[in-house]
């Protein structure tokens, strides 16, 4: 089991914080492994869930997150099964009053099904995660500070769902897309030939498409 603790002070006031940061429709905005989201977009009660496509240290999947604790304005948790594996989380958000503002903190608890993932996660994944969440906090400590914080859920869930549909989109046509260039190119060195070589019935004339049929 991992456990990764980060914490940041916000000069904001902790039900300020709390509201936002329990809202998942606000998560794309601010932590950057979270490509999206579905299902519940506000501040999640006890019991309800959401389901975010993430990215987190290069590796992509679907993660379905169950409020399990909240306490306002003081502390929630998640739990989180990633779909299609044995993997899961759990995160909790802890905060305090602090000066004029809040002392936030974040705690990630994750197991590795495996001897082996849990030797990469030693090596590797950790590092990457720890990063990942210090860089988050940067984020959300910008967005709190820099404009008021009763932000359009809208639009936030909005920009939420173009990011999980062009992340879905993008897996599933690339492939398509690198293949049809190929042909088009294919074709056009074919014109090509048909247009300067006389249909390529001279001996002397090498076909520009030579090279690219199989």
């Amino acid at each position: 089991m991992s456990r990764i603790l980060s914490r940041i002070h916000l000069e904001a006031p902790p039900p300020e914080v709390y509201a936002y940061v329990t809202a998942p429709g606000h998560w794309p905005q601010w932590h950057p492994s979270s490509l999206g989201v579905r299902g519940a977009l506000s501040s999640l009660e006890v019991g309800q869930e959401v389901t975010e496509a993430f990215q987190v240290a290069g590796r992509k999947g679907e993660v379905v997150w169950r409020c399990t604790a909240r306490q306002v304005p003081a502390r929630w948790v998640i739990e989180g099964k990633i779909v299609g594996r044995s993997a899961g989380g759990t995160i909790t958000y802890m905060l305090r009053p602090e000066g004029q503002g809040t002392h936030f903190e974040r705690e990630f608890v994750y197991t590795m099904p495996t001897a082996f993932l849990r030797l990469l996660d030693t090596l590797v994944f950790r590092r990457r995660v720890e990063a990942e969440s210090q860089e988050a906090l940067r984020r959300l400590k910008a967005r709190l500070e820099s404009r008021d914080t009763a932000l359009d859920l809208g639009t936030s869930a909005q920009a939420g769902r173009s990011r999980l549909i062009s992340w879905a989109f993008d897996g599933l046509f690339t492939p398509r897309v690198r293949y049809f260039r190929s042909e088009e190119r294919l074709w056009q060195k074919t014109i090509t030939c048909l247009l300067t070589a006389g249909g390529c019935g001279g001996a002397s004339r090498r076909c520009p498409t030579s090279s690219a049929m199989p």
